[in-house]
């Protein structure tokens, strides 16, 4: 696949409907209160083009254009009527509209990054062993050090949760020490996954349900 420097038709995109679109799991149990988990760190954005389609024209530019993608192989443009231009979502761009990076007088290449891609990220060694977590936020903070090692911005570096504690032990170490995720990791150190409070609680109050369903039925 490949991105394609072409914007669909324009005057059939803005007639089309559609906007962001959220995936969140909602569990509900046997006592009737919910819990809800967000899978998607952003909203993706869904449109219905065929509502901008008004002649025979329109869908043979349609086509056209489908053909020329490969269906959905390649990636292209698409114009948001709510958000196409960095200036308030609609106003004409300026170079002072967003903060890309801090200039030297001589560095003139900067990238650019996500905030939303992840939440956090696990710190390794070269043995891969367990080094802490870095909240993202923090790693693009303005006034940060940019020569700074990023182990400085290493959070719980003693807090991981050893491989096979138990759900109880593990929501313990969640209250003690303040945290939304803790890194679980073998017995030698070694990172195997993370955990967050919201899905362990969830699989706790889950399992605690089924539990109480099997010991006294409805």
């Amino acid at each position: 696949m490949a991105f394609h420097d072409v914007r669909f038709p324009l005057d059939i995109a803005l007639g089309a409907r559609g906007g962001p679109e959220r995936l969140t799991d909602i569990v509900t149990l046997s006592s009737g209160a919910e819990e809800r988990n967000s899978r998607w760190a952003n909203s993706r954005h869904r449109y219905n083009a065929g509502y901008g389609v008004k002649s025979l024209a329109d869908m043979q530019a349609v086509l056209a254009f489908f053909e020329e993608r490969r269906g959905r192989f390649h990636s292209f443009l698409w114009r948001d009527g709510l958000d196409f231009s960095s200036n308030g979502g609609n106003g004409t761009p300026t170079p002072l509209d967003q903060t890309i990076g801090t200039g030297d007088g001589t560095k003139t290449t900067f990238q650019l990054v996500s905030l939303g891609a992840t939440s956090r990220v696990v710190l390794t060694d070269a043995g891969t062993l367990y080094r802490g977590i870095v909240q993202t936020a923090q790693a693009y903070a303005p006034g940060l050090d940019p020569e700074a090692p990023i182990a400085s911005l290493a959070q719980l570096v003693e807090n991981a949760i050893p491989a096979g504690t138990g759900v109880e032990a593990i929501l313990d170490h969640f209250e003690q020490h303040g945290a939304d995720d803790l890194a679980v990791v073998d017995k030698d150190g070694r990172v195997i996954g993370i955990l967050t409070e919201k899905y362990v609680n969830r699989r706790y109050i889950e399992e605690s349900e089924k539990a109480q369903h099997e010991l006294f039925g409805d």
